[in-house]
């Protein structure tokens, strides 16, 4: 018996190339405003986000492709990075990050647990929900994947600036949490 795929495509052994273009020529020009430097050098806040929003669309690119390579669809890939990272991830919570109907996360998961991406286990707690666990062959998948992505960003390794990058990343991902709930309450807050 085979095993079911999602996809009669091969896997292909080499991928294209994936270097971004070093210049952020590509992201919109966000030419400041009240209250924030005119500049957009790369010691600038204009010139960071500029350097975020080609990072940003770069990695959407490469999760393209890498979804691609495995022939199945970059929700598929990205429900199962968010099962791999998670406990005890319901449906329900699987539907609330990929923003999707339970319909269609129910599609998906069929889907994926068809092609021995994915099984649902009984929940630990609430005899009448289930939770998503990773198949063996998705284990294989993400596992081989987050190898790929340490390849990715192994240049950055040698740089002495990789503290200070990993930590402005830490302190963005937090200060847009702050912004995103204060701007669903319908408020704005300060600078971060």
């Amino acid at each position: 018996m085979t095993t079911p795929t999602l996809s009669t495509r091969p896997r292909h052994m080499t991928r294209p190339n994936t270097a971004p273009d070093p210049t952020p020529a590509a992201a919109p020009s966000l030419d400041g405003g009240a209250g924030h430097d005119a500049g957009v050098g790369p010691d600038s806040v204009t010139g960071f986000m500029q350097a975020f929003g080609v990072a940003q669309m770069r990695a959407e690119a490469l999760m393209k492709i890498v979804a691609a390579d495995h022939g199945i669809g970059v929700s598929d890939l990205r429900a199962l990075y968010f099962v791999h990272g998670g406990t005890d991830v319901t449906p329900r919570e699987l539907a609330a990050y990929l923003e999707l109907s339970s319909g269609s996360v129910t599609s998906l998961v069929d889907r994926m647990t068809d092609a021995g991406f994915l099984d649902r286990a009984a929940h630990p707690t609430d005899r009448r929900s289930s939770v998503l666990v990773i198949a063996p062959d998705g284990v294989a998948l993400i596992e081989g994947e987050i190898g790929y992505y340490l390849e990715v960003f192994d240049g950055l390794a040698s740089r002495p600036e990789l503290a200070v990058v990993t930590t402005a990343l830490a302190e963005l991902a937090n200060s847009m949490t702050r912004h995103a709930a204060a701007r669903s309450a319908g408020t704005r807050t300060g600078a971060a």
